[in-house]
Parts: structure tokens; C-alpha cells; sequence
């Protein structure tokens, strides 16, 4: 008897779909996937039982237009006669693919959202207050961190790669951090934007 696999629950929008494009309704998905969602989510049925659920699966139409977005990204992603590219129903009507779309938040090992927290046993990681939270945005409304300020060498050539981490105050001026290459940098939450904007009492130079 094989061992059941844990539940992975992926959402949909922002996280496998790309959603560049204003929300219409459950059943219009405009925008191509997220670059290796596919190919991931592929590679985790092998370990896991993946389900898809989003605010799209509380209508069947919704599940089916989710169902068939992804047959359509897959076949261009994998070619047309891979698992993930078919759509297929059994002979009772049920959804046939090597990933579910749940009608119901299921009871799983691990979610995958792109709005939401990680718990970790402390409120106070949430920051002073709950309003602290209003500030919160997904990867793809994230404000873009500013340029790198231009950064020279000993010898007064600048270094390809390299710069200071800035952050600008109410003159537009570039306040200097500590040297970091590109590839340091990391990808600012909003919440640690707005926290390191207070912390300085400086207007953070971030760009929409």
C-alpha cells in the first residue's frame, strides 16, 4: 500500500498566474504564468498532492476556468501530449490531472499564498500594531528598491556590480550604506520598507 502524500495548497492568482491584469471575475484569467511556476508545480506532484485553491474555486466555473488555463500554459511550457497539458474529464465528469482544484480550503501540509504570514509563535513579529499590516503588499505590487548609487574603487573606477544601499531622504539625497553587490541585495517587504523609513525618519527613495 503506498504511503498518501501530504497536501500542498497552492494559490492561484499572483502565484501561478501571473495577475498583471485588474481582477475581472473568477472564470477571466488574462495574464501567463509566473515564470517556472509550471515546471515547479509539476516536479512537486512527485512528493506531494498538489491543490489548487484561490478565491476562482468557490464557483465550478472557476475551478474549470483555473482547470484549463493551465492545460493551455502547459502545452506551450511542456508540449501538448504531457500530463500537465491535458484536459481531460473522467466517466463520472470529474476533473482528470496530476494536479486538484479544490472547492474548499483542504487540510494541508503547507500553503503556498502570496498574502499571507508565517506564524511563528509571536504577534509581536506583525509589528506595534495590527494596523501595521495595512502596509502589506504581495511580490507584484512591491515597490521596486532605488538604483544603486554609483560606487568607485580605490583607484576612482567604478566597480560593474557594486554600489551602496541608499536610502533617500526629503532632499532627494542618497544617505550611503554599507557596500553590497548586486546579487546581496535582498528584496525589501513592504513592511521592512516602512519600518526602516520610520527607524530613519527618512522618505524612502522606492519607486512604484
Amino acid at each position: 500500500m503506498s504511503r498518501r502524500k501530504p497536501i500542498l495548497c497552492v494559490d492561484f492568482d499572483g502565484v501561478i498566474h501571473s495577475y498583471v491584469s485588474p481582477w475581472v471575475n473568477e472564470v477571466t484569467i488574462p495574464d501567463p504564468p509566473v515564470p517556472g511556476a509550471l515546471r515547479w508545480l509539476w516536479e512537486a506532484t512527485e512528493w506531494f498532492d498538489v491543490q489548487i485553491y484561490s478565491s476562482r474555486s468557490k464557483s465550478e466555473a472557476g475551478r474549470e476556468a483555473m482547470w484549463q488555463w493551465m492545460a493551455k500554459y502547459s502545452a506551450q511550457e511542456f508540449g501538448e501530449d504531457h500530463p500537465m497539458s491535458l484536459a481531460e474529464r473522467g466517466g463520472d465528469g470529474t476533473i482528470v490531472y496530476p494536479i486538484g482544484f479544490a472547492h474548499e480550503k483542504p487540510a494541508a501540509f503547507l500553503t503556498i499564498d502570496d498574502r499571507a504570514l508565517t506564524f511563528e509563535g509571536d504577534w509581536s513579529d506583525f509589528g506595534e500594531s495590527p494596523a501595521d499590516l495595512l502596509s502589506f503588499k504581495p511580490w507584484n505590487k512591491r515597490p521596486k528598491p532605488a538604483p544603486l548609487a554609483p560606487y568607485a574603487g580605490a583607484d576612482g573606477t567604478a566597480v560593474a556590480g557594486q554600489g551602496r544601499l541608499g536610502v533617500g531622504n526629503q532632499d532627494g539625497l542618497v544617505a550611503n550604506g554599507p557596500l553590497l553587490t548586486s546579487a546581496q541585495l535582498p528584496e525589501p517587504t513592504a513592511l521592512e520598507i516602512g519600518a526602516e523609513v520610520r527607524r530613519r525618519g527618512l522618505m524612502g527613495s522606492y519607486e512604484n
